[in-house]
């Protein structure tokens, strides 16, 4: 059958104009670096201004983006697929500094797409062995915070590292990574309890918590409450059921670990003495947490001092509004301290308030609490898990209202 040739073929879907495709290229790089979807957005319509696309409309979830251009039947619409979120704060830098510089018109947009395309090219922030370590530092930092002694202070930090360890085995094997996180709780929390059952003053709850603390999503939580407070519901819903989703498998691995080794043989007890760390301790803590944070979130090196200021406005603001207020006033007294110190940075030093804020919230946010919290349910203990969870949400909108107060009395002046 011969086709007719008056029919005409099927006209080709032009593609972006050029500064349609570097707003899709930047809005891209920050979605994966890790930029809650309220910042992300704001940021993005500001470059939209400067670029001359006034009808960019955004809406960003967890795993994807959307970017739309044009209005009516006319209006395209595109979607960004993104891998999981990885915050890199050195990245985040630069990007802002890119949209910095277009906005101010500093920079065309050619060479907005080779600065990006070198960002893309860079290889990741610090090696498998650095990022071991700085797991293991946080580890004995958090059992430090958690009330441990040296036994579970040593302990916590081997198994930090062992953690991260297995997420770097598991990295070339995508089928393995969702099973991550469960499969680290269960091989953590056997080891834990068989420890505990041979040194009978092993408080093996801090140890646990301790060793798993980099997975718990505390993080999430208090992201996902800070964009449904914004009303971003779509992107704030999705974070919080992802977070609660990664708790409740981490929860039944640690489960099913402790009732794998209470069926295990043991050699025998070896009582040991409780060591109780010496006074002054926090401080070392306060550093180990400072090295790790800059390791594990891909800071620059010279933004160590920030952060070490910053972890210790953070620790010392909720131990004082702990104090006199209670630890959920606390929470919104150290986020709205927190939160002023990194707008005043990003004010004076025209970086990301994020190089600051993230740093000093990962010393604050509940997700130890929270994990202990399901851990009372499971054992149905209802009352002390349902009051732990209760205050698991007054701490995380403390800390959202934090934040929030913190803008208002102290704007940042941009967007990141």
């Amino acid at each position: 059958m011969n086709e007719d040739p008056t029919r005409s073929a099927p006209a080709l879907v032009p593609g972006p104009p050029p500064a349609a495709r570097l707003l899709l290229r930047l809005a891209k790089a920050l979605h994966e670096h890790g930029t809650p979807a309220h910042r992300l957005e704001q940021s993005l319509a500001r470059l939209a201004e400067a670029l001359e696309l006034p009808s960019a409309q955004f809406l960003s979830t967890p795993t994807a983006m959307h970017v739309s251009f044009g209005e009516g039947p006319e209006q395209r619409v595109h979607l960004l697929r993104a891998p999981a979120e990885r915050v890199d704060l050195d990245a985040l830098s630069e990007l802002d500094a890119i949209v910095d510089a277009l906005v101010a018109r500093r920079i065309d947009a050619s060479t907005a797409e080779a600065r990006l395309t070198t960002l893309s090219e860079r290889p990741a922030p610090g090696s498998p062995r650095a990022s071991r370590w700085a797991s293991a530092a946080a580890s004995a930092s958090a059992a430090v915070f958690l009330g441990g002694g040296v036994l579970e202070l040593g302990l916590a930090a081997l198994l930090g590292a062992g953690v991260t360890a297995l997420a770097q085995r598991l990295a070339g094997h995508p089928r393995a990574q969702g099973v991550h996180a469960p499969l680290a709780a269960l091989l953590v929390s056997f080891l834990v309890s068989t420890a505990a059952a041979m040194l009978p003053g092993l408080v093996d709850a801090v140890v646990l918590i301790s060793a798993l603390i980099m997975l718990v999503p505390g993080l999430s939580l208090t992201v996902a409450m800070t964009e449904l407070a914004s009303g971003h519901v779509v992107s704030g819903t999705s974070r919080l059921a992802g977070a609660m989703t990664l708790m409740l498998t981490m929860l039944f691995g640690a489960a099913l670990g402790r009732a794998l080794a209470s069926g295990a043989w043991v050699p025998g007890s070896w009582p040991t003495p409780t060591l109780p760390l010496p006074p002054g301790t926090w401080l070392a803590a306060i550093a180990a947490s400072t090295l790790a944070f800059t390791v594990l979130l891909g800071a620059r090196a010279r933004d160590v001092g920030w952060i070490a200021l910053i972890c210790l406005l953070s620790y010392g603001a909720a131990t004082m509004g702990g104090r006199a207020l209670g630890a959920e006033l606390g929470a919104f007294v150290a986020a709205t301290a927190v939160g002023m110190a990194s707008n005043a940075f990003a004010r004076r030093l025209k970086r990301p308030a994020t190089v600051l804020r993230l740093p000093g919230l990962l010393l604050l946010v509940p997700g130890s609490l929270g994990f202990r919290s399901l851990g009372s349910l499971l054992v149905a203990d209802t009352v002390a898990g349902t009051d732990g969870l209760f205050r698991v949400a007054l701490v995380t909108v403390a800390l959202a209202v934090g934040l929030f107060t913190a803008d208002l009395l102290l704007p940042s002046r941009r967007s990141l």
